[in-house]
């Protein structure tokens, strides 16, 4: 059976029928990824007002920071999947919140 890596958040059950269809044909690893973003809003929450500001003002600084952060907790997880599986398909939904790095890893493990 091929394998497929599914990366999307909860949302509404979506995800589970999303599934269901695919394990009709499909090994089926699922991750949502609402997981590894839910921590990365909650540091940013617990940051001071200046450091807030900052980051919003200059974008450079905060697309460092979302990309360190989201690296932080994705990067880790997904090379694990990429050794206990190749896959033979990947499917993202609301993938914007996984940084860049991890895309080119999934790229060059399938």
């Amino acid at each position: 059976m091929r394998k497929i890596l599914f990366i999307a958040p909860h949302f509404m059950g979506y995800d589970e029928e999303i599934c269901k269809e695919l394990s009709a044909e499909w090994d089926v690893t699922y991750v949502d990824s609402e997981k590894y973003l839910a921590p990365v809003r909650l540091n940013y929450r617990h940051k001071n007002t200046v450091i807030k500001a900052l980051l919003k003002v200059v974008s450079p600084f905060r697309d460092l920071y979302r990309d360190k952060m989201l690296s932080l907790y994705f990067t880790t997880k997904i090379e694990n999947w990429m050794k206990l599986k190749c896959y033979d398909a990947v499917l993202v939904i609301n993938g914007d919140g996984i940084p860049n790095n991890v895309y080119n890893m999934i790229k060059l493990n399938s």
